[in-house]
């Protein structure tokens, strides 16, 4: 995979392979997310700082905070009631940028462990439906637990506001009901080669010969995803990938494809102070803003 690294961000562009490098040797920074259902960043840093836990705020997403250093969660307070979660500071960006809102119909997929889904429901939980996809039936226990940590997955008068499928995300007409989506996250299978200071084994347990397999995957899922958007709806595609192939090269062809086909897709770009635009989507590198690496980009379908 060095070599890939090398030929995607060679040295003198944004960020180029030795920064990657070096920052997936780093020890990663301890970011917390504080549930907005029940308080707010500065209300729970004062309940760290009560417990000489020291923490600072983000300037990324508000509702974020950096610890000094790894702690085990039993010790923050009101983790077991769902006051806090553990989650990268890239991983966070996610809900901001779905921006799903009250009324709208979201859908989630590969949504394991469920840190995405249970942040969209935080942020705004007055959206009419949440429905979360994940193929692996043990993944989606842990889905399952988060939801009820957090106390969001009974707070509807509706109990089936939340829904939880274990299906292949692939084969949409045997789990959809039809009704269109107005905000679809697509969590894609990837290399993880952003994620590398978290998993070390990535090095080598990961091949080169398996980003063929992981970009196709990939595409699937993003074309099953497009069937069910509704028209001026908009699709978040992450991965916690630096390979262009499964970013912006995987953009820039289901575009090409979409063109086409039925010929309904534009991305939105987004406009950030983190990260570097690609071609299409934004790459946010490991290390940068004590961030893990992510990609992300947004489309929206026009009729």
């Amino acid at each position: 995979m060095l070599n890939k690294i090398k030929n995607d961000w060679p040295e003198g562009q944004y960020c180029g392979w030795q920064q990657i490098l070096d920052a997936n040797n780093q020890r990663p920074a301890f970011w917390l997310r504080v549930n907005q259902q029940q308080s707010n960043a500065s209300q729970y840093q004062q309940l760290l700082a009560e417990l000489d836990i020291e923490s600072e705020a983000s300037p990324l997403v508000d509702h974020a905070l950096k610890l000094s250093r790894g702690i085990d969660v039993r010790l923050l307070p009101g983790f077991t009631d769902g006051s806090v979660s553990v989650q990268d500071i890239g991983a966070q960006l996610s809900a901001g940028l779905l921006a799903a809102s009250a009324g709208h119909r979201v859908l989630d997929l590969c949504a394991a462990p469920g840190g995405k889904t249970c942040h969209v429901l935080e942020r705004d939980n007055s959206i009419e439906k949440m429905i979360a996809v994940e193929f692996d039936e043990n993944r989606m226990q842990r889905v399952s637990e988060n939801l009820q940590r957090l106390k969001l997955s009974d707070t509807s008068m509706d109990e089936h506001r939340v829904e939880l499928i274990v299906a292949d995300a692939r084969e949409y007409e045997k789990w959809w009901d039809g009704e269109f989506f107005d905000r679809i996250l697509v969590d894609a299978p990837c290399s993880a080669s952003g994620v590398i200071r978290r998993h070390p084994d990535i090095k080598t347990l990961r091949r080169e010969s398996d980003i063929e397999k992981l970009v196709k995957l990939q595409s699937e899922i993003l074309l099953s995803a497009w069937q069910m958007l509704a028209p001026g709806g908009e699709l978040l595609y992450i991965t916690c990938s630096i390979f262009k192939d499964e970013n912006q090269g995987q953009i820039k062809s289901f575009l090409v494809h979409n063109a086409e086909n039925s010929n309904d897709a534009t991305e939105i770009k987004i406009e950030a102070d983190w990260g570097k635009p690609c071609d299409h989507g934004r790459q946010l590198f490991p290390g940068e803003n004590d961030a893990d690496g992510f990609y992300f980009c947004k489309l929206k379908k026009i009729k």
